[in-house]
C-alpha cells in the first residue's frame, strides 16, 4: 500500500497548529510577568508602609516603592500632620505594566496592579 496521498500532512498539521501553540506560550509568558509585577507591586507598598509608620515624611515612602518597581503611582494617608501614634497608615499603589510579549501583551495593556497596605504608626 503506498503513503503517497499523506505526504506534507505533517507540514500542514504544524501550519495549523503553530500559531494556537505560540498564542498559549506567549500568553504563559504574559500572565507569568504580570504576575511577578504583581509581586513587586505588593513588596514596594508593603515597603512604603513600613517607612511611613516610622517616618512622618511621604516622600521618603514614595521614594523607597520607586526603588522597588517605577513608575508607580503612592498615596499615603492620614496627611503627615494628622498622624497619631499607634493609628494605622495606608499606603496604596497603582502600578500599570507595560507589555513584556509583542501582540499578545497588547491584550493586557489596559490592566492596572493595586496593592493597599495598612501598618500602625510607631511611637517614637
Amino acid at each position: 500500500m503506498s503513503r503517497a496521498p499523506e505526504r506534507g500532512q505533517a507540514t500542514v498539521e504544524l501550519a495549523l497548529c503553530l500559531p494556537l501553540v505560540l498564542l498559549l506560550v506567549g500568553s504563559a509568558m504574559e500572565i507569568t510577568a504580570l504576575s511577578v509585577d504583581n509581586i513587586r507591586v505588593w513588596h514596594a507598598t508593603r515597603e512604603a508602609a513600613r517607612v511611613a509608620a516610622v517616618d512622618p515624611d511621604p516622600n521618603v515612602a514614595t521614594r523607597v516603592a520607586r526603588d522597588v518597581i517605577a513608575p508607580i503611582d503612592v498615596a499615603i494617608s492620614p496627611d503627615r500632620i494628622a498622624r497619631v501614634g499607634g493609628e494605622p497608615v495606608v499606603v496604596e499603589a497603582v502600578y500599570r505594566p507595560d507589555a513584556d510579549v509583542p501582540l499578545i501583551g497588547a491584550l493586557f495593556e489596559r490592566l492596572r496592579l493595586t496593592a493597599r497596605v495598612a501598618m500602625r504608626i510607631e511611637v517614637p
